[in-house]
């Protein structure tokens, strides 16, 4: 029974009370109660429960939770015995059919099947009509309640007591023609194929058990009736000669019709009982069928229960002294697959409760055997459901649709107790010890979830089921069950050891047996060793430190600890560590593997090791006695590489006030570790120790470098010391050759020293840099750098270069003051080794990290870096890697102009043509090339640059953002063109410092911009015309059709954005059309220019330095198109006197040639001058009348269209009259208007 003495898990609330029955004579008979699910919800409970009561008047009503009737119709006219379910069920296996949902009504004589999608769809409707109602909104008329049902007849039964409908059953062909044969005999009817048939239980008296079958579907007619029906219409059309041949008549068995039901008095479909149970002087009072429809029990009259397999029709087994018995089943399935199956099996128990003797017994149907016995109330009852949640419509659900309480028994208080039967209770004899021990384990998985408890509780809780074990298998997964629980105690373990020990000394030696015990003692080593950690964390026996030197316990020179000693002094200060185990008993010993040795877990954390470490070293390192713990970690049983595993991690993250006394401490505690694996750890000179190289690996991947290199120091001294024991043995034994050998590891751990204060060196710098404030050059937000000697080994070459230029990135240093000129691509005919520096040298160097002014601080950095990596930290190197540094930010927010900008600027500082040459490569092909492809056709589709949607659409920047980025666009170019390679300089090679030396990675970036291609000459040349031409139309709107076809020979424009290393060579040829174009465009970019002279003139004078800018490319880009600059100066000078700048025109009318030309130019603007000054001359007539008629007309037939003058004084009026007079020839047509305007400018001086 699911329950414990006075516990109450649920409690139930009466929701509603009242009279049912509207007759007095009327009584209840039977009630059901339908869990109704809800139509579009994915949860796996009722919505709402309907209420089915049967009455003796034969009316079926139907009920809310609150009494309110819904639907109500008489299907027969007899009292209803019994209602009873069957929701819907998925097949379980090939060959099942599943159930679908359906309501059997019993009566005496009828039982009425309603299907359940109707019937279920007709209470909602009436449910909704109901609320619509009792809201005072309902509808004219209830929705209609005539319900659909199929009738079927038990007219072979004299008394039926109760019934079950067990579905669809078939019949093999033998027994289906031995069945027609035995029933009708020689001359029998028969069908071709067996029938499906619906089989109908019933139980009563005469028979006691009644198998009763109702042909599914339409009746299928027999061979003899199909034939005579032939015979018959062969009758009708030879005339009379039926009454001469009888056999010709059609059969009186004719085929029954369907009826229509729906009526009270409609007769039931009759069914045949084929065959049953008969005993005249029993007579059956219940029968409950089993889950799975297999197998069914009966109580009778006479104290029998008796077991019925409704497939075979025949009785299983008899249970005497069961009077007035209760039954019901329930179904267990197993938690676990098991081997063998692909599916989970499931068990029957039949549970049987006998109210005359108060007893409740549980026996298994796969066994047969008696479970258990329970006392119970002799007035109580056995409650069965056997049906889940309805509703579904015959959509199978996603949950196993079973009932949550299968069997429940209801004492006389009201209580509800539920029988639970575990799975292993229906395994055999041999499987029952591992099953009984499955339980067991549950129950102890439960306890810890889900009990309350004390240690003492705990304790014996669990000593308790682990002493009714049986199997070795359970026992050990408890163990491993339990070293996980967040529950567990120490005492615990010890115990359940202990108790295990115990009985596995009286088994038989076998391999699970020695693994079992291996485990326990293993499990019992390690708790004994927590204890004692814990202990001695406690009551703390601290012993005086060695008084020997730090130099003399590491085995080395005082320079190199005094070196270390001042790095570390220049680190910040440490903060204070742990002082207690944070973690608690599980933490610890979780992280264990228990096997043939104690090794930790693969997929431990590092902060669980830190914390174990914590517990494991803490009170040694800070003057506990290390003898002590050295005794109780032998004895621990952990291994030798796990202790020194968890050494470095501890050592590793911390930082000790005082590092001298700490370290010789800790040299003292790896010597301890190492003296018990000697052995193991010391092997031939010039071979690698697997132990050492391990620990070499923890030091190269921590990130902790200064506490890496301090271990790496007294690792090696260890090592050292391992050596010379071993040498002093073989000395000893008198195989001495008389050489002093060193070791493999100890000149590796040298290395690796090395390298370690070479990369905590780098870190030192890699603190937030003070921004350079002589400067506004673009600094970057600062990351830290987390790095290890490993991270800087594992990326390649290029780890110290691209380190470096991410920490110049956010100093905001000028990329010019990156450039050194002792650099060793400066020197290439020197030494091909690093620059080396005297060891004082070294050591002042190191120690030099004081506080200075940015600038200065960060070039005591840079030349402290290049002391160790002169390669890595050349001028073109490291102005290569900051470029890039640049270009990936911008990357991630390509609207973060100004970063592309200042990555431009140090682009254009880099020395080294060819490396420069390759980074342009790498920057036009990832970044630059596709964005201003993007841009380029969009202007050259519209003609303009588009506004902002469109731009960002394909470009991915807004309008204005365009301009600016096609200027860049074409800054870079301009770099692309001037890094171009010679000859003598592309083979030049990329060097690296020996860190990397045996260790493969990535290419450096330096060495792969070096390696790149060059870029085609024509090709950058080309593109950089094409980058003027979109940055002019963009920057001044100025519209021209496909600029990039009309402006560019049509042999070339297909060229463009195409991989810019092709080789290919272009031939230029003259084209006065397209040169036309190219003139046109260029003057109108000199005539938008003029504007920028309007917006920045002020009160202090006119400022032409735009003006002059886009002149400036203008003549560039005419040089490249071989257009007569001559021209475009004519242009300029000619606007610059349209918009009144004549002393700006006077400027470059110095440079122009053709004077001639200018004058025939200059001429009509003069003139609109004039006009414009006579326009606002008050006395206009007589002004007029006081010049040559000549002159009068020719300056009304002036018509420049788009010009507009702007007012100019008198005198530069005046000056332009005689600058055209006199540029002008004397031969030329225009001349005398020249002369006549000349001889007008007395109207200027009044």
């Amino acid at each position: 029974m699911n329950s414990q003495p006075g516990e109450i898990k649920n409690k139930f609330h009466i929701s509603w009370s009242g009279t049912l029955a509207p007759d007095s004579p009327e009584y209840i008979t039977s009630i059901l109660c339908l869990p109704l699910i809800s139509l579009g919800k994915s949860n796996s409970g009722p919505d709402w429960t309907c209420i089915l009561v049967g009455f003796s008047s034969g009316y079926l009503r139907c009920y809310t939770e609150t009494g309110s009737l819904l639907l109500e119709e008489q299907l027969h006219n007899e009292p209803i015995l019994n209602l009873k379910c069957q929701s819907l069920t998925s097949p379980r296996h090939t060959g099942d059919t599943g159930l679908s949902e359906e309501i059997h009504v019993i009566y005496e004589s009828v039982v009425c099947i309603l299907p359940g999608f109707p019937f279920f769809s007709t209470l909602r409707a009436c449910r909704n009509h109901l609320a619509r109602v009792q809201a005072n909104y309902s509808s004219d008329k209830a929705p209609s309640s005539g319900l659909t049902f199929k009738k079927l007849g038990l007219r072979d039964q004299d008394v039926a007591n109760d019934c079950e409908v067990i579905g669809t059953t078939s019949v093999n062909t033998f027994d289906h023609l031995m069945t027609a044969s035995i029933c009708g005999g020689f001359n029998a009817s028969y069908r071709s194929s067996a029938p499906q048939h619906n089989l109908v239980m019933a139980t009563g008296k005469r028979p006691y058990v009644g198998f009763h079958f109702a042909l599914e579907g339409g009746a299928a007619p027999v061979l003899s009736d199909v034939a005579i029906a032939m015979a018959s219409s062969l009758a009708n059309a030879i005339g009379k000669i039926g009454t001469a041949v009888p056999w010709f008549r059609a059969s009186k068995s004719s085929i029954d019709k369907p009826k229509v039901p729906g009526t009270v008095q409609e007769p039931a479909e009759p069914m045949t009982c084929r065959f049953g149970l008969s005993d005249i002087m029993r007579e059956g009072h219940s029968l409950i069928v089993s889950p799975n429809k297999t197998l069914s029990v009966i109580s009778d009259a006479m104290g029998r229960v008796i077991l019925i397999n409704n497939r075979r029709g025949i009785a299983l087994r008899m249970w005497k002294g069961y009077r007035d018995a209760q039954c019901g089943w329930i179904e267990v399935t197993e938690d676990k697959r098991s081997k063998g199956t692909s599916k989970k099996r499931s068990a029957l128990f039949l549970v049987i409760y006998a109210p005359k003797k108060g007893i409740i017994d549980i026996w298994g149907v796969q066994t047969g055997s008696k479970i258990t016995t329970f006392t119970a109330s002799k007035n109580g009852r056995l409650l069965y459901v056997n049906y889940g949640l309805l509703g579904l419509n015959d959509i199978a659900p996603s949950f196993p649709n079973r009932p949550i309480y299968s069997c429940v028994f209801l004492d006389p208080l009201g209580g509800f107790k539920e029988i639970l039967v575990p799975f292993h209770f229906a395994l055999s004899s041999k499987n029952g010890k591992r099953a009984r021990d499955i339980h067991l384990f549950k129950k102890l998985k439960t306890f810890l979830r889900e009990e309350e408890f004390d240690d003492d509780k705990l304790v014996l809780e669990v000593g308790n089921i682990c002493k009714d074990l049986k199997t070795n298998e359970i026992r050990q997964q408890i163990l491993e069950n339990l070293i996980t629980s967040r529950h567990i105690i120490p005492d615990v373990l010890i115990k359940v050891t202990e108790i295990f020990n115990e009985v596995l000394v009286e088994q038989e030696i076998e391999s699970n047996t020695k693994f079992l015990v291996q485990f326990c003692d293993q499990i019992k080593q390690v708790v004994l060793f927590y204890k004692f950690l814990k202990s001695v964390e406690k009551n703390a026996d601290f012993e005086e430190d060695s008084e020997e030197s730090l130099p003399g316990v590491l085995l080395t020179s005082e320079r190199e600890i005094k070196r270390i000693l001042k790095l570390a002094e220049s680190l910040e200060e440490p903060e204070k560590t742990r002082v207690t185990f944070k973690g608690g008993f599980v933490d610890f010993i979780s992280a264990f593997e228990f096997g043939s040795q104690v090794t930790l877990k693969k997929n431990v954390s590092e902060d669980k090791k830190e914390l174990i470490s914590e517990l494991i070293y803490q009170n040694c390192l800070e003057g506990g006695s290390i003898n002590t713990w050295k005794s109780e970690a032998e004895s621990s049983g952990l291994q030798g590489k796990v202790l020194m595993e968890l050494a470095l991690v501890y050592w590793l993250s911390k930082r000790p006030l005082d590092l001298e006394s700490h370290l010789k401490r800790f040299t003292k505690l790896v010597q301890g570790i190492c003296d018990r694996e000697a052995e193991d750890i010391c092997v031939d000179y010039n071979d690698e120790s697997i132990w050492w190289k391990d620990t070499r690996e923890i030091l190269m991947n921590s990130t902790k470098l200064l506490q890496a290199l301090t271990a790496a120091l007294a690792c090696r001294s260890v090592a050292i010391s391992l050596s010379a024991s071993r040498d002093k043995q073989v000395k000893e034994e008198g195989n001495d050759e008389g050489w002093e050998n060193v070791s493999k590891d100890v000149c590796l751990f040298t290395l690796l020293i090395g390298n370690l204060e070479d990369i905590v060196i780098l870190n030192l710098t890699l603190k937030k840099p003070k921004v350079d404030e002589s400067t506004q050059f673009l600094a970057l937000p600062f990351e830290k750098q987390e790095i290890s000697l490993g991270n800087v080994i594992s990326r390649g070459q290029g780890a110290i270069s691209e380190i470096v230029a991410k920490w110049l990135s956010a100093s905001g240093i000028e990329p010019s003051k990156l450039i050194d000129t002792t650099d060793v691509e400066f020197n290439p005919k020197g030494s091909s080794e690093p620059v080396e520096t005297e060891e004082g040298k070294k050591d002042e160097q190191d120690s030099d990290l004081q506080d200075a002014d940015s600038l200065e601080e960060i070039f005591d950095k840079m030349a402290m870096l290049k002391c160790r990596f002169p390669y890595s930290l050349t001028s073109s190197v490291l102005l290569a890697n900051l470029t890039w540094q640049y270009v990936m930010f911008w990357s991630k927010d390509v609207t973060r102009l100004d970063v592309i900008e200042a990555a431009l600027t140090v682009l254009r500082q880099i020395p080294m043509k060819s490396m420069r040459q390759g980074v342009c490569c790498l920057l036009w092909n990832i970044h630059l090339k596709k964005r201003m492809e993007a841009a380029g056709k969009l202007i050259n589709k519209l003609g303009k640059l588009p506004k902002e949607r469109l731009c960002t659409q394909d470009v991915g920047l807004s309008d204005v953002q365009t301009i600016i980025f096609l200027e860049h666009c074409v800054s870079f170019l301009d770099i692309f063109l001037d890094a171009e390679v010679l000859e003598e300089d592309k083979n030049t090679v990329v060097k690296a410092e020996e860190l990397w030396e045996g260790h493969a990675g990535p290419q450096a970036f330096s060495a792969l911009a070096i390696n790149q291609i060059p870029g085609n000459y024509d090709l950058i040349l080309l593109h950089l015309q094409l980058g003027y031409v979109l940055h002019m139309i963009a920057f001044f709107g100025i519209k021209s059709l496909k600029p990039m076809t009309s402006l560019f020979e049509s042999v070339t424009s297909r060229y463009f954005f195409q991989d810019i290393t092709d080789k290919f060579i272009f031939t230029w040829y003259h084209d006065d059309k397209r040169d036309g174009n190219r003139l046109d465009f260029l003057c109108r970019v000199i005539t938008a220019s003029m504007e920028s002279i309007h917006q920045e003139t002020t009160e202090d004078g006119v400022d032409s330095r735009q003006a002059v800018l886009w002149m400036s490319k203008c003549t560039v880009l005419a040089s490249m198109w071989k257009i007569d600059c001559d021209k475009l100066r004519i242009h300029q000078t000619c606007q610059l006197y349209v918009n009144g700048f004549d002393q700006l025109a006077d400027e470059v009318l110095t440079a122009v040639n053709d004077t001639e030309t200018l004058a025939v130019n200059l001429l009509p603007i003069a003139g609109l001058r004039m006009m414009s000054f006579l326009s606002k001359s008050p006395d206009l007539l007589e002004e007029v009348s006081r010049i040559s008629p000549a002159l009068t007309q020719y300056l009304e037939n002036l018509n420049l269209p788009g010009i507009v003058i702007t007012s100019c004084s008198n005198e530069n009026n005046i000056e332009l009259i005689k600058k055209v007079s006199q540029y002008l020839p004397d031969t030329h047509n225009d001349y005398h208007y020249a002369q006549l305007m000349l001889d007008a400018t007395f109207i200027y001086r009044g």
